[in-house]
């Protein structure tokens, strides 16, 4: 299994990525900082964080995560 965070700011969480990657959020919070990310578009600065987890050996797929402005901060396996 794998673990990785990713970070954006400004942008909202590319939902299709969770398909993508065959990834989910890790806890409650980080489901939350997934729905927080959209508040963007209300004129707020958002910044989000969030722990993400796989099953699939090469994810994340880092270059695939910059192309929506989402920088992938970290990744191990667990």
């Amino acid at each position: 299994m794998k673990r990785f965070i990713v970070k954006g700011t400004n942008t909202p969480f590319p939902v299709d990525m969770l398909r993508h990657d065959e990834c989910w959020p890790e806890t409650v919070k980080d489901s939350t900082a997934i729905a927080n990310s959209f508040g963007f578009r209300h004129g707020r600065r958002v910044r989000w964080q969030l722990t993400l987890l796989s099953n699939r050996d090469h994810v994340p797929t880092s270059d695939r995560w910059r192309s929506f402005s989402v920088e992938v901060v970290s990744s191990e396996k667990v």
